[in-house]
């Protein structure tokens, strides 16, 4: 049948309409996504600048992402934490991002015992009351109320249920009875919480003012002696000196060696002194499994010093790989580079890369691996996500860049430089001396 002119221009508009209308919604869903992208790399942005104390950054970052999307419960959380921290600290800032975090949960909302110690630290007294009615764990509302009324801290402390008796049990249990006088019960708790981790120090100075009530002057004297040698802890530098003074905390306070944090500490310092043949004791002596990774940590980072892979093995060997955190994958991923060789801890930075997706510094360490066993178009790809991840860290950037001019690729060389969000002089004569402006 013969179509009309008009006809076939009708039709020929209306295929237009719709090819017009189709590449505007492409491009409103590419739109979107790189939206959506966005928000989500300066979150990423924002969680690596906080781990590496750059906390400026992770303000800018966190804000920038809260701005593109205000729903996000975690970023809230961060920006209110790193608002706390540093030198650009602003507590209403902080303020205001807790209580958005908190007004995310109609419900039971998700307090945990350091967050409801944050929200006391920034005086938000008022807003823990009206929580406390809205969680169901007595520990956090005993907590709450430790310092608004003591009476009824105590009483939400004797809910609490015999196995659910933790060392935060023990310490906040120490602090609640010594405030009412009640001077056998803070011997009893706060003795409890040194045999789990005898590395709190206000819980001595508890202790012996409780002994002291009851006239046990000896044991009052060996607990104060105990607060005294911990604070010379916080204050002292050098390695050996730190041994000395937990060798005499030992002699204190026998049951200390059970002490997972007493045990990391100590470890710590064996490694660091290089007493190679005592540390592979104590860590045979240990259930290193129990270890938390914050007690794993400061071991693997003295390990990581002198490249002691075979010590580090073992603690890898013997940890439970479901509860190994970022953190620790850090240090074997750097061991790893270190070493300039394959080995087993591989397997190790591997798993840490696909659990931890936007760490960037386990995709820098990673990187550094690759390019030892002469993997370079992984080692690259790994590291330019390292960057776009916490484009601060110059010293990546500058060891890309010379990667890239090794190669003879200058426009990636200076695309790379150009990412530095910080105007550094380091970056700035880098190029001035390889003319990459």
């Amino acid at each position: 049948m013969f179509i009309s002119t008009p006809s076939k221009l009708k039709q020929l508009i209306g295929i237009f309409i719709i090819l017009f209308s189709a590449v505007i919604a492409v491009k409103l869903y590419k739109n979107h996504n790189a939206t959506s992208q966005e928000f989500e790399l300066n979150k990423y942005r924002g969680d690596n600048a906080f781990k590496s104390h750059h906390y400026r950054l992770a303000q800018n970052y966190y804000e920038k992402s809260l701005s593109q999307n205000p729903n996000q419960a975690e970023a809230t959380l961060m920006a209110a934490k790193s608002f706390m921290r540093g030198k650009y600290q602003n507590f209403n800032k902080s303020i205001d991002y807790y209580k958005k975090y908190i007004n995310h949960f109609d419900g039971n909302p998700p307090l945990n015992l350091s967050l409801v110690n944050q929200l006391k630290d920034v005086g938000m007294h008022d807003d823990l009351i009206i929580l406390s009615s809205k969680t169901h764990n007595n520990l956090l509302k005993a907590s709450i109320f430790e310092e608004l009324d003591t009476e009824k801290a105590l009483w939400h402390l004797n809910q609490i249920p015999l196995d659910r008796h933790n060392i935060e049990y023990y310490l906040l249990a120490a602090r609640i009875y010594s405030n009412l006088h009640q001077f056998d019960n803070v011997i009893i708790n706060a003795n409890k919480a040194i045999d789990l981790s005898g590395m709190h120090k206000n819980n001595y100075y508890l202790l012996s003012q409780a002994y002291r009530n009851i006239k046990e002057f000896t044991k009052a004297k060996t607990a104060i002696q105990s607060f005294q040698i911990l604070n010379l802890l916080e204050t002292e530098n050098n390695n050996e000196q730190l041994l000395i003074h937990l060798n005499a905390l030992i002699e204190l306070n026998k049951n200390l060696i059970q002490s997972n944090d007493f045990n990391s500490y100590y470890i710590t310092l064996l490694i660091k002194t290089k007493q190679l043949d005592k540390v592979e004791e104590r860590l045979s002596s240990i259930d290193i499994s129990s270890l938390s990774s914050k007690n794993k940590v400061p071991i693997l980072s003295a390990l990581n010093q002198i490249n002691a892979i075979e010590l580090a093995r073992i603690i890898y060997n013997e940890s439970d790989k479901n509860q190994i955190k970022a953190d620790e994958y850090i240090q074997y991923c750097q061991l790893v580079a270190n070493l300039k060789t394959k080995n087993e801890l591989y397997t190790a930075c591997k798993q840490g890369i696909e659990k931890n997706p936007h760490s960037a510094a386990l995709m820098y360490w990673f990187a550094i691996h690759l390019l030892n066993i002469d993997q370079k178009p992984a080692a690259y790809r790994y590291m330019e996500d390292a960057i776009v991840h916490a484009p601060w860290v110059n010293s990546w950037i500058i060891h890309l860049a010379k990667l890239y001019l090794i190669e003879g690729d200058v426009e990636s060389a200076k695309k790379v430089l150009n990412q530095s969000v910080t105007n550094s002089q380091i970056i700035n004569q880098f190029k001035l001396s390889n003319s990459l402006y």
